[in-house]
């Protein structure tokens, strides 16, 4: 809780010419404090700031996107501040971090009109991992951010926690440019089994690692369709956590021959129940599985032996 007297006092500084890590998280850092910090002539050699956790709205926003010194910023975290869209809009107006490559705006309620403005930036060429989660972005912003075209070196896109449903869903999986995608959050998106569907059909990340679905409206038809997908042949982690994929869906999802590589399922709170358990101990094409989930799933004894049989070399929770 330096403030802006503290702040101010710091970007005095004149010596720290090689400082490369400045973290002033939860600073009350508002106006006056972000003015200095943007006005800073000495530290051009920082690569990551971390403001989270201040006071950052328009103004102070402003304030930073127009630094001019700091052209070898790679990491810039504006967690938890006040940005909103206005605040996101002035934000995507830098010009100068071309060599930013990561930007975490996560919870700032930055909505769609936010979400539009920073998917418009064109400077950012070099992000390789963004996070706007907890945004009250919908499926407008989301169609902004996915028909972004400079971000192709893009690997991991945190989207969890908005209200981005089976629409941003579906103008997700039509995205073209992130070809080096490793890694979705779509966690808590409101997205249901037509969702689920698009993001199946996708066959440009082909680099995908990760997929996180937990806490969707995800039923069998999702799962059926997730299943059906032979383009994530790299994928190792997936989390289908607190869906209602049910029996049925769990046995749709073992019939998947393509995720060969995949190391991590979780399946937990999806009511597969006994016969979804021993319907997905029969996969035979994850043979590199290493951690099993089926907990709250009421699988029972029977359930927890007939999978731990077939899968003796997993870690299971039941």
């Amino acid at each position: 809780m330096i403030g802006d007297e503290g702040i101010t006092a710091l970007t005095k500084n004149t010596t720290w010419t090689k400082l490369a890590t400045l973290d002033l998280m939860c600073n009350n850092i508002e106006v006056e404090g972000a003015s200095a910090l943007s006005k800073n002539t000495t530290w051009a050699n920082l690569t990551t700031l971390d403001i989270s956790c201040n006071n950052v709205g328009l103004e102070e926003a402003s304030a930073l996107s127009k630094n001019t010194i700091w052209t070898n910023l790679t990491t810039l975290n504006l967690r938890d501040n006040w940005l909103d869209a206005k605040g996101a809009n002035a934000l995507s107006k830098n010009t100068i971090w071309t060599n930013l490559t990561s930007l975490s705006i996560t919870e700032n309620t930055i909505g769609d009109e936010g979400a539009i403005a920073i998917s418009k930036n064109t400077t950012w060429t070099n992000l390789t991992d963004l996070d706007i989660s907890w945004n009250k972005i919908g499926a407008e912003g989301v169609s902004a951010i996915s028909k972004n075209t400079t971000w192709t070196n893009l690997k991991t896109l945190n989207l969890s926690e908005n209200d981005i449903g089976d629409e941003g869903a579906f103008e997700i999986s039509k995205n073209t440019t992130w070809t080096k995608l490793t890694s979705l959050n779509l966690f808590d998106s409101n997205i249901g089994d037509e969702g689920a569907s698009a993001l199946s059909k996708n066959t440009i990340w082909t680099n995908l690692t990760y997929l996180e679905l937990r806490s969707n409206s995800i039923g069998v038809e999702g799962a059926d369709a997730l299943g059906k997908n032979s383009t994530w042949t790299d994928l190792t982690t997936l989390d289908l956590s607190s869906n209602g994929i049910g029996a049925e869906g769990a046995s749709a999802l073992r019939k998947n021959t393509s995720w060969t590589n995949l190391t991590r399922l979780n399946l937990s709170s999806n009511s597969i129940g006994v016969e979804g358990a021993s319907a997905l101990s029969t996969n035979t094409s994850w043979t590199n599985r290493a951690t099993l989930d089926l907990g709250n799933n009421e699988i029972g004894d029977e359930g927890a032996n007939v999978v731990k049989t077939r899968w003796s070399s997993a870690k299971i929770y039941v």
